[in-house]
């Protein structure tokens, strides 16, 4: 419980003070979720939740933690990685930007001297077979797969690898849209997205599954008061849509 208040508070202050969040007025999202699993999805329409989802991991991340972000340019995957970041080094105002031309950008958590490298595998060749102990391959260069086991690792991109780690959680972002009538003058045409958080392959000891997948629809909940509460699914149920899918 402690844990989970902690994680509460810290994106309360994050997400409330902080100027440099994108500044949308209203956030509509629904989810659905098989916690037990280790599942969740929900919708999302602001950088803000997704940033503040990104916080709620990064706070708890430690040595061997990884995350895989997939999904199309621009979709929100480094803005969900600025959330992790941010919330572990408690910077909320940190500059975090894409590293395309550099693969990986490293920051370093004074409290505990933790890692957190932040890759971008784009421009490695799709699906490569190339053998990451080789000294002449961006991978070996990267660190792989060492790097996997001493830092916490944010992956965009994750196809170009030729192997994923055993131990993950994998993060698909999806854009979709909505008709939303707007003051009831007119329809515009708004842009969300669909947010897959997958953590089955963890141990169900692990932080992120015991404090964290459960506590997303409220962190959600009482940072975006402007949203109906009844589109939650009650996360103190075990559900089994997780087993459908």
């Amino acid at each position: 419980m402690g844990k989970s208040r902690f994680i509460l508070g810290c994106l309360s202050c994050m997400v409330m003070k902080n100027s440099g969040f994108s500044k949308i007025s209203r956030t509509t999202a629904t989810s659905s979720s098989s916690i037990s699993q280790g599942r969740f999805v929900c919708t999302v329409r602001s950088e803000m939740m997704m940033e503040a989802i990104g916080g709620a991991f990064g706070i708890l991340a430690s040595n061997g933690d990884v995350i895989l972000l997939s999904g199309t340019l621009g979709v929100g995957k480094t803005v969900f990685a600025r959330g992790y970041i941010r919330a572990k080094l408690k910077i909320p105002s940190l500059r975090i930007t894409s590293p395309s031309y550099l693969l990986d950008n490293a920051y370093q958590a004074n409290e505990d001297g933790l890692i957190i490298h932040h890759m971008d595998l784009y421009r490695l060749q799709e699906n490569m077979k190339e053998n990451p102990n080789n000294k002449d391959t961006p991978l070996y260069m990267l660190g792989f797969p060492h790097v996997l086991h001493e830092s916490s690792c944010l992956i965009e991109w994750p196809d170009r690898l030729p192997e994923l780690p055993s131990k993950r959680i994998d993060v698909s972002i999806s854009e979709c849209s909505s008709d939303n009538e707007h003051g009831g003058r007119r329809k515009e045409f708004i842009h969300y997205r669909s947010l897959h958080i997958d953590a089955s392959t963890l141990d169900p000891s692990h932080p992120w599954r015991i404090h964290v997948l459960p506590k997303i629809s409220q962190i959600v909940k009482n940072h975006f008061p402007d949203m109906d509460n009844d589109i939650y699914d009650s996360l103190n149920e075990e559900e089994n849509e997780g087993s459908e899918r």
